[in-house]
Formats: C-alpha cells, sequence, structure tokens
C-alpha cells in the first residue's frame, strides 16, 4: 500500500489530502465487504499531537488546528480489520504461511504503507496560536489578554482590532502585542491546560531570552 499526500496551511488551519493505492487484490476485496478500512496516524513528535483519522474509500481530507502542531507532522498509513474474519487465506501470504487460514480478529493490522513528512512553519503556528478579538469597551491602544480557552485571545476595540489585524496581514506581527501575550500566557495559564505545554515549545524556538 502507498499514500499520496499534501499539504496546504489556510487560515490556521493544516490541509491534509491523502490519496491510498493498494496493490492487493485480497485486502481490497476486504474493503469492498466493509471488513476493512483505510486508516491514517497523524502525529507530531514536537507537542506529542497524536490521532487516527478512518476512511471507507481511499480519499481522506483533514483541516488540522495549526496551534496543535509544531515542526513536523508525520502521515502514517495502515490498514485494519473491522470484524473478525475466521478464515483469512491468502495467496500473497508469506511462503510459510500459504495454504494456511489464519483467525483475524477485529482491529488487527493487515498493511502498513509509507509514510510522508510534512514541516509546519513555526511563525504560522504562533500566529494560529493567538486570536484578535474585539471587545468596545476598551480604548483605543489598551487590550486585555485571556488564557481560559484553549488559545490565547488578545481582545481590542473595533479601532485598533483594524489597525492590528490588517498590519498582520501584511507580516507585520506587532511584536510587542504578541510577545507581551504570550508572556501574559505562561504566567498564568494552568499546567494542565493543553495550551501551556505548547506555548513553551513555541517561545523557546522563536526567543530563547522569552523561555527564561
Amino acid at each position: 500500500m502507498e499514500i499520496d499526500s499534501n499539504q496546504l496551511t489556510i487560515d490556521g488551519k493544516i490541509r491534509i489530502t491523502a490519496q491510498f493505492t493498494l496493490k492487493s487484490r485480497f485486502i481490497q476485496r476486504l474493503l469492498e465487504k466493509k471488513h476493512a478500512r483505510f486508516c491514517v496516524l497523524i502525529r507530531c513528535s514536537r507537542t506529542y499531537k497524536r490521532h487516527i483519522y478512518q476512511t471507507p474509500t481511499t480519499e481522506l481530507s483533514l483541516n488540522l488546528p495549526l496551534a496543535e502542531y509544531a515542526d513536523e507532522i508525520k502521515v502514517e498509513p495502515f490498514i485494519v480489520s473491522t470484524k473478525d474474519i475466521e478464515y483469512f487465506k491468502s495467496a500473497e501470504h508469506n511462503r510459510e504461511f500459504l495454504g494456511i487460514p489464519i483467525k483475524v480478529p477485529a482491529g488487527a493490522i493487515l498493511a502498513i504503507g509509507g509514510g510522508h513528512k510534512f514541516t509546519v512553519d513555526s511563525l504560522a503556528t504562533l500566529s494560529a496560536a493567538i486570536k484578535l478579538v474585539t471587545r468596545n469597551e476598551l480604548e483605543d491602544g489598551e487590550y486585555m489578554i485571556d488564557v481560559s480557552d484553549d488559545h490565547i485571545e488578545i481582545q481590542l476595540n473595533a479601532d485598533t482590532y483594524h489597525k492590528v489585524n490588517s498590519k498582520r496581514k501584511t507580516g507585520i506581527l506587532y511584536p510587542t502585542l504578541f510577545l507581551s501575550a504570550l508572556t501574559h500566557a505562561i504566567m498564568h495559564v494552568d499546567e494542565n491546560s493543553k495550551v501551556f505545554c505548547f506555548l513553551k515549545l513555541i517561545v523557546r524556538k522563536n526567543g530563547d531570552a522569552c523561555a527564561k
């Protein structure tokens, strides 16, 4: 089994599409009978994020939160049985098993394909971890930082929001504002929060002085 996949980052999402190519006719028949299913393990060793996605077809399209990944994403395909197979017997088996029926339980891995690796832009990841939102009661130039959710929220009044957001879209990130938000988050987010470990990794990578 082989997999052809590509990755695109848009609007805080990592879009991954995968196309499976299967050479085994025997496993193909199992898939057609819905006795097996294509799966993909998406994992990131940097943030310890990992998840298995399933599809009954030969195509898979995913939208992953950019804020949950950093450095490198690995895409690893495999096929699992969805039902107990009492009489698993195939001419494609290794020689020592030819002609011998095998009982395969549901959830067994039937095939593993070659994986793909994608590099995640660290600056895009930092931007995705921080959201700019409006809060009308604030004065011009004032801002508040909220870390109660799984991301950092910078609250601005409408005029300031439009100024900051327009600069960010042209590639100017207002480093003072972003650094202040990161520093506040690391000082106040609970150790068990999903965002805490990830934020520390971002700061360490983008400026060791901030992590001290």
